[in-house]
């Protein structure tokens, strides 16, 4: 029988919005690890926040060169548009200067949800900041800010969601072992069956093509399911070790 949870104080369930608030959950090589969150104004970057609301003579001021710059370029272009254009005077930010999400944060929210039995993770990121957050039955964290369930955020869907899973599996070996077709399904029809999966791979040769495969898969899932929910995402900072390393 499972021990019920002893519910929080009200000191208790403060402190532990105040640490929501304060820190954040990374993870370095697959492992998870806790540090403060960077400061923000609105819930966007310091940096992000100041080059849409300064104006120039504050960018000035500041020798914020590379701002102005393109604050300038934006009042110019502006200006430039016919009177009926309908286009009324652009922020600071060009559509370059957006807040693009980082895919790494995307991908590593993912691997977070996919990581357990479905439910068991989850996690969510806002539209505008790309900041992600996290929460675990199993590891008793839960980062999630009060409105998580609003339209500025979006819950990353589990792996199975994306047909990632099983699917994934009958589709590589239908392509590249059918061979092996029986045995896979005996394979997957215990528990376990990953660990098994894998092996079975290995023996003939086909482990390394199917790491290729699951992450080329999986990467052109993330990015569909970002252009179907608006996101604008940033793959320049996707280098190697990332968390297609962590999946093999």
């Amino acid at each position: 029988m499972s021990r019920r949870k002893r519910k929080l104080t009200a000191k208790e369930k403060a402190e532990k919005r105040r640490r929501r608030l304060e820190f954040m959950t990374i993870f370095v090589n697959g492992k998870q690890k806790r540090v403060r969150r960077p400061p923000t104004i609105d819930g966007m970057p310091v940096d992000e926040f100041v080059a849409r609301n300064a104006d120039p003579v504050w960018l000035a001021q500041n020798e914020m060169w590379e701002e102005l710059y393109q604050y300038e370029l934006n009042r110019d272009a502006a200006a430039q548009q016919p009177p009926d254009a309908g286009v009324s005077k652009p922020d600071n930010l060009s559509k370059e200067k957006r807040m693009a999400i980082k895919f790494s944060e995307v991908e590593m929210a993912f691997d977070f949800v996919g990581s357990a039995p479905y439910g068991d993770h989850s996690a969510c990121i806002h539209r505008k900041t790309g900041q992600t957050f996290f929460s675990s039955e199993m590891a008793d964290m839960d980062e999630m800010p009060e409105d998580a369930g609003g339209e500025d955020y979006l819950s990353i869907p589990h792996k199975n969601d994306l047909d990632l899973g099983a699917d994934l599996v009958g589709n590589f070996v239908n392509r590249h072992a059918p061979q092996l077709a029986g045995e896979v399904g005996r394979i997957f029809s215990r528990r376990g069956a990953y660990g098994r999966y894998k092996d079975l791979l290995e023996r003939h040769g086909l482990l390394q093509k199917w790491h290729d495969f699951e992450n080329e898969a999986t990467r052109a899932a993330i990015l569909e399911w970002c252009r179907e929910n608006g996101l604008e995402v940033n793959m320049e900072d996707r280098g190697p070790g990332g968390a297609e390393e962590q999946r093999k």
